[in-house]
């Protein structure tokens, strides 16, 4: 099969033609652009732009879609192809499949020019001669012609280009063949075709020099000379120079520096630049594209990055690098004026002032940089796509907080600085890893020189955090460490945008403070761009799509509107995780959020918030019941501060049934995720002020407040809460909701070795659960039972064989029910129970296995409290089997959670064995020391 894509639209099989006739001018332009896009299939969204530009997409464009697939079909089918199943629609993309030898002419074109170009640099002349000629008969017929639209546009320039190149390959061949005629016609010819083209020129006085017309070779170069200094105002380049100083017998002379235009610019740096390795990246990027735009939130660090790059690449360019600042110009259409301005060049009379920059630029190679190009974005689209298509030698590096949207635009997002783990708890000079401390710390040794910043690291940590590793922000933060204690200007960060000024007086108002910062980007939205991100101020560490929906209003055009707020690098968009997720940086969120007016609007749009949220909990609260129980712990994770702006709302608007039914319900994800104490106090401050809510959801309350208690082993708390629940839920009748709070006391009797009661209670349970075929109930009160015998058992208060084997059968039906329920949770503290029972008989390997399973769901679930449970448990059995390294590696690790967790009881038991373990060893001081730690937590006393 052959294909022709220029004249006419042409089909040929073993020799018989189909001509376009039935094509029509949308299917001539599908046709060529599935041939060309053969090798992936092609999205309707993509082929639509392509017939229509994607500024023009017709309202109906998929039934006109389809007409235009139709007519292609019939085409392809009076190609005696259609039997073939060669024009494929699978998942809403198109994809021509033709065989595999199919050739198409633009394609060979294109190959036929890198032949030559090899051929005529290994010295094949003739070979090369023959390869340009067949590539230049290609490019002399129009690619579609009739043909409109930006992707036929850039074709059709490609290919001439492409004949231009082949017409010079093919005049330097045929030179060396010895037919100086044809290299002459051949360079002629390209010269007609782009007459600013220099080296086209050049192959002219070539040919005619080396036929010994000196005469004309002359003449050649006068015409190229008069034509580049009337065009562009410059001198022809030293090669074409060259050619004309031989042609007259003189040497050629260097330049002297004065013949020479300025190359550069740029302003000089005088502050250090920190992120180097940024530089690097890109200018590797920039070698592989023509326009590069830098993307990113306002005092991201775009225009600095810029004009490093663009330093470093000043001896890349012969006709030098320039910085175009755009953040001034108030009228879009002087942008190319400012452009001609900044290059000093003059405009050409009667022309353009993008004309007259095409002609100056067309020769030259250069690199110029459109600094913050926002507000003039869709200007300097225009002017960059115009200058780069008719100047093969310039780059373009652009900054702004949106794309351009110009054919072959590359885009790259600047990462915002480094930050530390909230956790660091090193020296300086580990934090100097991070360049926003970097930043900092050079900073304040400009603004307060000899300041001692070792002894502050926990504040310059939390400054660089809290501030989410802008540049500019930090940099202003810094400033004030001449007049404020870096502490005190961490702890100020909540009024940032009063806060963060005093940046140099020579920097534009925009650098001066944060606020001038926002209030530029704040002020190039369109006023639904303005409501939506004031209204996404109220979201707090991110929020979906359907999040938005939910609680934004006038969310007709939400999602189009969302769109541009990431484009505009005013909302961050993360695809990582496969769902998209947006956030707000937080001093965006701050400023977003004094934007918010009238105070009415703030109310209606917290308490929207307010009902996503407990909408949001009531659905996870089911989902952590059963086999979805981890996805929806990362859920509320993920939402946990979401969640916590709700509570914090329902506490301070009074909605304290909305705060109380959210908070009642996320008991179980606390408890999981190790947030005792952060639950509690929601809980308490909520039951406070709760009297109007209704006796059951206080009931919820109080067994959800006594079970984070019970966690925490504060029994006086939990009894009181429990007690409270079971006195609501008798009354009521609830005999499940009773018999669940009855679990808890239960709990706590084992706590205090009241055996008997435990027993009593969870036998009670265990019943209600059986008549009322509650298995979560039932599954509870076996693995507890079971855990009653056992320490009878363990205690001798009982025959121990038949009470292991009842504890044995409790455990093992107990793990059956939470398996069957996909209780991971329920199943993990199952599995341990029977790794007790399991030691308790000496079996200590088999032990070991049910516990590194228990670990395994506890690590996936993110169960923090489980997990150091069973690494403490482990470690214990490590101690036993003699190895103590292993040992003290599961009780650190343990040791690390919980007092993360903040469990004094928890941390001082593993300290204790710890402690152990160095007298095992040896180590007499380090066991007394960790002891002394233990006791000190535990409140225990002692020597």
């Amino acid at each position: 099969m052959e294909i022709t894509l220029t004249g006419r639209i042409t089909v040929r099989i073993d020799g018989d033609v189909t001509s376009e006739a039935a094509l029509g001018p949308l299917g001539r332009l599908a046709f060529a652009y599935l041939v060309l896009e053969r090798q992936r299939p092609v999205t309707r969204d993509e082929l639509a732009h392509a017939l229509w530009g994607a500024e023009d997409v017709p309202a109906t464009w998929r039934a006109a879609l389809r007409g235009v697939v139709s007519r292609l079909r019939a085409f392809l089918s009076a190609s005696e192809v259609g039997s073939i199943r060669i024009l494929t629609n699978d998942n809403g993309c198109y994809q021509l499949c033709l065989p595999i030898d199919t050739i198409v002419d633009v394609e060979t074109a294109a190959a036929a020019f890198e032949a030559a170009r090899a051929a005529l640099n290994c010295g094949e002349t003739q070979k090369a001669r023959q390869a340009a000629g067949s590539a230049a008969d290609v490019c002399r017929r129009q690619f579609l012609p009739g043909g409109t639209g930006v992707w036929v546009e850039r074709r059709q320039a490609e290919l001439r280009e492409l004949h231009v190149q082949s017409l010079e390959v093919l005049s330097q061949a045929a030179g060396a063949c010895g037919d100086h005629a044809a290299a002459l016609r051949a360079a002629e010819e390209a010269v007609a075709l782009q007459g600013l083209r220099e080296s086209a020129h050049l192959r002219v006085i070539e040919a005619h020099t080396h036929a010994g017309n000196r005469g004309e070779a002359l003449r050649a170069y006068e015409r190229c000379r008069q034509l580049l200094a009337a065009e562009l105002g410059v001198r022809p380049s030293p090669q074409t120079e060259s050619a004309y100083l031989e042609l007259l017998g003189e040497e050629p002379q260097p330049r002297s520096p004065g013949d020479r235009q300025h190359v550069s610019n740029l302003p000089a740096s005088v502050t250090t630049f920190v992120g180097e390795d940024r530089i690097e990246e890109v200018k590797v990027l920039l070698s592989t594209t023509r326009l590069l735009t830098l993307t990113g939130t306002g005092g991201a660090g775009k225009s600095r990055l810029a004009i490093e790059v663009a330093a470093t690449l000043a001896p890349d360019y012969a006709d030098g690098v320039w910085l175009v600042e755009l953040a001034g110009l108030t009228n879009p259409a002087h942008v190319p004026q400012r452009v001609l301005s900044v290059l000093e060049m003059a405009e050409t009379p009667g022309c353009h002032p993008l004309e007259s920059l095409v002609r100056h630029l067309a020769a030259r190679e250069l690199l110029v940089v459109f600094d913050n190009c926002e507000h003039v974005v869709s200007a300097c689209a225009a002017v960059a796509d115009e200058l780069l298509r008719a100047a093969p030698g310039l780059r373009i590096l652009a900054t702004s907080r949106e794309p351009l949207r110009t054919p072959g635009e590359m885009i790259w997002a600047v990462p915002l600085l480094s930050t530390p783990p909230a956790a660091h708890v090193g020296s300086l000079d580990a934090l100097l890893q991070y360049e926003a401390v970097r930043l900092f710390v050079d900073r304040c040794a400009s603004a307060a020189p000899g300041l001692d910043l070792d002894v502050v690291c926990p504040a310059v940590v939390a400054i660089c955090r809290r501030l989410d590793g802008v540049p500019l922000a930090i940099e202003l933060a810094a400033a004030q460490a001449r007049a404020l204690g870096i502490p005190e200007i961490a702890r100020r960060l909540d009024d940032r945008l009063r806060l963060l000024r005093g940046g140099p007086r020579t920097a534009p108002p925009r650098h001066q403070t944060l606020r001038g910062a926002l209030d530029w980007s704040y002020e190039s939205l369109s006023p639904s761009q303005q409501k939506l991100f004031t209204h996404l101020s109220v979201f707090a560490g991110g929020f979906t799509l359907e999040a938005a929906e939910a609680v934004c209003p006038d969310g007709a055009d939400l999602l189009g509107t969302l769109v541009d707020l990431v484009d505009k690098s005013l909302v961050l968009c993360d695809r990582s995780g496969g769902e998209a997720r947006y956030r707000l940086l937080e001093t965006l969120r701050q400023y977003g959020a004094e934007r918010l007016s009238p105070q009415g609007e703030q109310v209606a749009l917290r308490n929207r918030h307010l009902r996503w949220a407990a909408g949001l909990v009531e659905r996870a609260e089911v989902g952590l019941e059963g086999r979805d129980q981890r996805p929806w712990l990362d859920v509320l994770d993920m939402e946990h501060d979401n969640l916590r702006a709700g509570l914090d709302w329902a506490e301070a608007s009074g909605a304290n049934c909305v705060g109380l039914q959210l908070a009642a319900s996320l008991w179980r994800f606390w408890e999981i995720r190790g947030y005792l104490s952060e639950g509690r106090s929601r809980l308490q401050a909520l039951l406070a002020s709760s009297d109007e809510c209704g006796e059951a959801l206080r009931a919820k309350a109080l067994n959800s407040a006594g079970v984070l208690a019970q966690r925490q082993s504060d029994r006086p708390a939990a009894r009181r809460y429990f007690d409270d629940c079971v006195a609501i839920r008798r009354a009521q009748g609830d005999h499940l909701g009773t018999a669940s709070a009855c679990h808890g006391l239960g709990t706590l009797a084992v706590g205090e070795r009241d055996f008997a009661t435990a027993r009593v209670l969870f036998q009670h349970n265990l019943e209600i659960g059986r008549e009322m075929g509650e298995p979560r109930m039932i599954a509870a009160s076996l693995m507890n039972l079971g855990v009653v015998v056992q320490f009878l058992a363990g205690r001798d208060l009982r025959d121990s064989v038949q009470a292991i084997e009842e504890a044995t059968c409790c455990y093992q039906e107990s793990l059956a029910l939470y398996r069957e329920l996909g209780d991971a949770h329920g199943e993990a503290m199952a599995l341990e129970s029977l790794a007790a029972l399991v030691s308790l008989r000496g079996h200590h390997e088999a032990s070991r296995s049910l516990l590194r399973e228990s670990l395994s769901i506890r690590r996936k679930l993110g169960d923090r409290i489980g997990v150091a449970a069973s690494l403490r448990f482990l470690g214990h059995l490590a101690v036993r089997a003699g190895d103590y390294l292993v040992a003290s590696q599961l009780h650190e690790e343990s040791l690390t959670i919980e007092r993360e967790l903040g469990n004094d009881l928890q941390v001082a038991a593993d300290l204790a064995s710890l402690a152990d373990i160095a007298e095992r060893e040896g180590d007499v001081p380090a066991a007394r020391r960790l002891m002394e730690e233990s006791v000190a937590l535990s409140g225990a006393g002692g020597p």
